[in-house]
């Protein structure tokens, strides 16, 4: 990317930089505190954070610091902003899109659509991965990006495909958004706040930085560390920024913050973590700011994974009996099995918990009707709530089948094109037809079933409505609880209300104040827990078993792996801000172990049981000496 992008038209620019717990977001809790105080207008302030959990996080600091003004300043995570963009009617006449994000059940449709290419599989995958990154570092703006073929007909297809359904993929929502934001420059006028604030800027993407720079009216203040880049929330976190962001901007003021205000033992511990990213001579010079705690660093080890779980109960238990809150303490947890069996011993415990991992809940494969229940439900929700959702047509019509009907909706999308017509008056039209292709009759029965079926429930709210759908698309009683967990439906709630909570829900959970946070280390990014409980700290989950095997994992991708981890590490540990306890098991039955794909240090017999021993992860002899 061009520094020329990052170029902005605010009066104003500052960027902040400074290690892990150096208060960067501090910074900029005082730099709002301060406005507020001054009579600028709330609802004049934007923030970015790097995910909905930091977001959240944040807005309860400044809360705590600025009182009940602060609840008018507008934090939300930048892609929330690019949707926001995108979800104004000249957005959607410019784009040809809505402003609703695939998630992971409908992206597997449209790859379903994406293998009538005749790509192989891998092929294709990689393909993607190089579009999705490029969209992200803006640079399908060049001429020239894509090879004239193979590339340009599969990107081809690709955006075709995203536009019959009027849907939007994570990272290409901000590039849309900034296309759009400088092709339409009355429409920037309109969208930008006076002043916007960046926190972990170098946990965006390239494209997501660029939006908020566009955004921004009179300030912009941004805030971040190179060595923090780590994957958050946002696809292909672009750290290249924070240098052109400095390039495109030579005026901005810059601040350099050297003092850090987290626990003096976690600090000099995770340092050693940093050590491996920039080399001992690199490391920057640090003093401890006034007030700092001394802190505290354990490596914790127990027998079997259920003593784990009971033993983070327990360290959970001794903070809250020292007076901190169950917002003051955060577990991560390095694989979904822990995150769900940590979150369930805590609630045993009668302590809030809740789990967040990087898998949506509505998972299964949707070309097998068995294993995608829930998700069909929740298809058949937003039908009710919205008969035009192209997106949900294009799922209701494809679950269950091999091939998810990818070759009736690409001969069905011919005559969208010939015709400009919608997925929905494509599907209409297509029934009233008296002559059609054998491809395209065998979506017309579940659309019919559809259509029935919406006519029947569109007058129902509340859990009335969602027993319907249910018995109508024979959910389970677990399918229907998934989706009842993310509607969490209340009496005369209509079907748009239902379905806004759930897709909050399903792509930008946040957590009830009073909870533990029980999470993956992508999302640890912009928490400030007092006590950091980092469980599973054990080779086969940090770093994975491939890690550990020259033939799945060569040497340059071990090191290119070792290096991501180091750094999620640093900046995961570096969030303790008093207590930092890392723990692991020792031993589980073989198959649990083969199951969860662990590292296996040895195999022993104990009374007539094969056991697999484990290994604490390699990178605790990274921490141990300075702790």
């Amino acid at each position: 990317m061009d520094s020329t992008f990052y170029r902005t038209n605010a009066a104003r620019a500052e960027l902040i930089t400074g290690e892990a717990s150096c208060g960067k977001t501090e910074a900029l809790i005082e730099r709002i505190t301060a406005m507020l105080a001054g009579g600028t207008n709330p609802a004049g302030i934007a923030v970015a954070c790097a995910s909905p959990l930091a977001a959240q996080d944040f807005q309860r600091r400044l809360t705590a610091r600025a009182g009940e003004q602060a609840a008018a300043v507008r934090v939300q995570p930048a892609r929330a902003f690019a949707l926001d963009v995108l979800g104004t009617p000249g957005a959607i006449e410019a784009t040809g899109r809505e402003p609703h994000l695939l998630a992971q059940f409908e992206i597997s449709f449209l790859m379903e659509d994406m293998k009538t290419c005749g790509l192989r599989p891998r092929r294709l995958k990689e393909m993607l991965k190089f579009f999705y990154r490029t969209w992200t570092e803006l640079g399908d703006w060049e001429e020239g990006w894509l090879l004239q073929g193979e590339e340009s007909s599969v990107h081809t297809l690709l955006k075709e495909n995203l536009a019959a359904v009027r849907g939007v993929l994570e990272p290409e929502a901000a590039n849309l958004a900034v296309r759009y934001l400088t092709e339409h420059e009355d429409a920037r006028a309109e969208l930008q706040t006076p002043h916007v604030l960046v926190d972990d800027y170098q946990a965006l993407s390239g494209a997501s930085q660029v939006l908020m720079g566009l955004l921004a009216g009179e300030s912009l203040t941004i805030a971040g560390c190179a060595h923090e880049c780590t994957d958050a929330y946002d696809s292909y976190p672009y750290e290249q920024g924070l240098e052109l962001f400095a390039a495109g901007n030579p005026s901005c003021e810059r601040t350099e913050l050297s003092a850090y205000h987290h626990g003096s033992v976690v600090q000099m511990a995770v340092r050693g973590l940093l050590a491996k990213e920039v080399g001992g001579e690199g490391l920057p010079a640090l003093t401890a700011a006034e007030g700092t705690p001394a802190g505290s660093v354990r490596m914790q080890s127990f027998e079997r994974p259920q003593d784990e779980f009971a033993g983070v109960v327990d360290i959970v238990r001794d903070a809250l009996a020292d007076g901190m809150t169950a917002d003051d303490v955060v577990v991560i947890a390095p694989h979904r099995a822990w995150a769900r069996n940590v979150e369930r011993a805590l609630r045993a415990a009668d302590i809030p918990a809740r789990a967040f991992v990087t898998s949506q809940p509505l998972g299964g494969d949707v070309r097998d009707r068995e294993r995608s229940g829930a998700a069909l439900l929740y298809t058949a929700l937003r039908l009710v709530a919205d008969s035009n959702d192209a997106m949900a047509w294009r799922a209701w019509c494809g679950f269950g089948d091999y091939l998810a009907h990818s070759n009736s909706f690409i001969k069905l999308r011919r005559t969208m094109e010939e015709q400009g017509l919608t997925l929905p008056e494509a599907l209409a039209c297509a029934e009233d037809q008296s002559t059609i292709g054998a491809d395209v009759a065998k979506i017309l029965p579940p659309y019919e079933f559809g259509r029935e079926m919406i006519a029947a429930c569109e007058s129902l709210t509340g859990p009335q409505l969602l027993d319907e759908l249910a018995a109508r698309v024979e959910a389970t009683d677990t399918e229907k609880a998934a989706v009842v967990k993310l509607c969490a439906p209340a009496e005369d709630e209509t079907a748009a209300q239902l379905v806004a909570r759930a897709k909050a829900e399903l792509l930008a959970p946040t957590c009830p104040a009073g909870t533990v946070r029980v999470v993956a280390p992508e999302l640890a990014c912009g928490l400030t827990p007092r006590v950091l409980v980092f469980c599973g700290f054990l080779n086969g989950f940090v770093p994975c078993r491939a890690y550990f095997d020259g033939a799945e994992m060569p040497l340059d991708k071990q090191e290119k792996e070792h290096a991501r981890l180091v750094r999620q590490l640093y900046t995961v540990l570096a969030k303790a801000q008093e207590r930092l306890v890392c723990t692991h098991f020792e031993k589980t039955d073989l198959e649990t172990a083969e199951r969860l794909k662990l590292k296996i240090h040895r195999i022993r017999m104990e009374k007539g049981e094969r056991i697999a021993l484990m290994e604490q992860s390699l990178f605790a002899d990274y921490l141990m000496p300075t702790a």
